[in-house]
């Protein structure tokens, strides 16, 4: 059976890597976070890369990444938070996949990052600022890029994966 491919977007902290891992396992999809395949292919961290070779570097990896992930079958995908400023990812993500925005309030992002250290866009003076303004920045275009918006906040993984579950009108299997 030839599924598209369930594309995860949202902001950083909203849960993509966590929710994917688990929806791909109870799915049995193969499951790809792009920012660990840049990672694995440039033998850089994130914060590395951000920090010594720029973001525009990194976009620029991140532009190829997508494109080779995009081109994969019956797969769940965890973007990166910022996968959604360069058209060209959504249109190669689009192409074979559904894309779901997991929407996530500022505490419920804050708390999930606020003590890690691996966020290069969060190393300011005034963390939970820097988060508002750039999730204001970006709300929208997730929202228009999104096929399917769930949600997140106070949800546990299990009651996101289920949410998921309906809008892409699968049958429910529980995590347990």
């Amino acid at each position: 059976m030839n599924k598209r491919n369930i594309v995860l977007i949202g902001f950083m902290g909203s849960g993509k890597s966590s929710i994917g891992r688990d929806l791909a396992y109870l799915l049995k999809m193969d499951f790809y976070d792009s920012d660990n395949v840049i990672e694995h292919q440039q033998q850089k961290t994130i914060p590395y890369i951000f920090m010594n070779l720029g973001e525009e570097y990194f976009r620029a990896e991140e532009v190829k990444t997508i494109k080779e992930l995009s081109e994969k079958k019956n797969v769940v995908i965890a973007t990166g938070g910022g996968v959604i400023t360069d058209q060209r990812n959504i249109q190669a993500l689009r192409s074979n996949g559904v894309l779901i925005y997991l929407r996530a309030d500022c505490d419920h992002i804050y708390n999930n990052v606020k003590d890690d250290h691996n966020r290069p866009l969060l190393q300011t003076d005034q963390p939970y600022e820097t988060m508002k303004a750039l999730l204001n920045s970006r709300h929208q275009a997730y929202e228009k890029a999104s096929d399917i918006q769930v949600d997140v906040s106070g949800k546990s993984i299990p009651e996101i994966i289920a949410c998921i579950q309906e809008e892409l009108g699968l049958t429910k299997e529980v995590i347990s």
